[in-house]
């Protein structure tokens, strides 16, 4: 008899993500037959983990046992949540060492985590009929996830709204650059 890892009908669509956090995940549900194999060993491309389960454990892969000559399971897929900000696509891999099957993911996306920053204030002025605006303090990043090397850099440049009188007026500031070995992963709204 023929080995056989069949794949339940439907396919995995496009998964989206951003850096620090992983994508909901898709599940689908394999069946094997005529297995001359220990188990059946799930992988998955570089970006995504797999579980048993919607619920498990992820990991880069995950083995089910075969049982006189049969296996089946539940397969789950996501982007992880410490893949860098990029696209991903590649295939989810089943075999047993002697027949195998596959499920492509198409490309997926992990986008940049925005970050804020923080320390900033702005000097009260008087009226020059100007939109300038004085900060003083030191801007820090708030949201780096996982220790990443990522840094503030640049001279700030902030200016009111608008030129008239008023009390708690927005401002806005441009100038900052990220930099750091991480710092692709990352913007900051200015």
């Amino acid at each position: 008899l023929t080995p056989t890892i069949t794949l339940a009908a439907g396919s995995i669509t496009a998964m989206s993500s951003t850096d620090g956090t992983e994508s909901t995940n898709q599940c689908f549900t394999f069946t094997g037959a005529n297995l001359t194999g220990s188990s059946v060993t799930v992988t998955v491309p570089s970006g995504f983990e797999v579980a048993t389960s919607s619920g498990g454990i992820y990991a880069n892969s995950q083995t089910f046992t075969v049982t006189s000559g049969s296996a089946s399971g539940t397969v789950c897929v996501r982007l992880a949540n410490n893949t860098p900000a990029g696209t991903y696509s590649g295939n989810v891999s089943l075999t047993d060492g002697t027949t195998s099957a596959t499920r492509a993911i198409p490309s997926s996306t992990v986008n940049p985590k925005p970050l804020t920053i923080s320390g900033l204030f702005v000097v009260d002025k008087v009226y020059d009929g100007l939109t300038t605006a004085t900060l003083s303090g030191t801007g820090t990043l708030n949201g780096v996830v996982f220790a990443d090397d990522v840094t503030i850099s640049g001279t700030p440049t902030s200016n009111f709204v608008d030129k008239n009188v008023g009390t708690g007026k927005a401002i806005t500031i441009t100038g900052y650059t990220l930099g750091g070995t991480k710092a692709a992963n990352d913007s900051v709204s200015q």
